[in-house]
């Protein structure tokens, strides 16, 4: 469980070192834009917040961890990353 609330203050705290290393003038972000960023993950957090509580709740925890560990690597798999320039 503590692995993967260091995964959750990894994933949180790299958006605000993004910033630090140039992210904003990279894409040409305003502070709108960055700060929208920012929030869209706060809002998915708080969405999938309740669903996952209710899963913990009625499966059993590691399994269920294990599975949303698992459904996170396929999608990273699955993301379009060819084309960094």
């Amino acid at each position: 469980m503590s692995l993967s609330y260091l995964f959750q203050f990894l994933d949180k705290s790299a958006l605000g070192y993004t910033a630090i290393m140039g992210l904003r003038s990279d894409l040409s972000m305003t502070g709108s834009q960055y700060s929208w960023s920012s929030g869209i993950y706060y809002f998915g957090y708080l969405v999938a917040s309740y669903p996952v509580a209710w899963l913990l709740v009625r499966l059993p925890v590691g399994k269920t961890i294990a599975i949303s560990v698992y459904v996170e690597l396929g999608s990273g798999c699955f993301s379009d990353s060819t084309d960094l320039t």
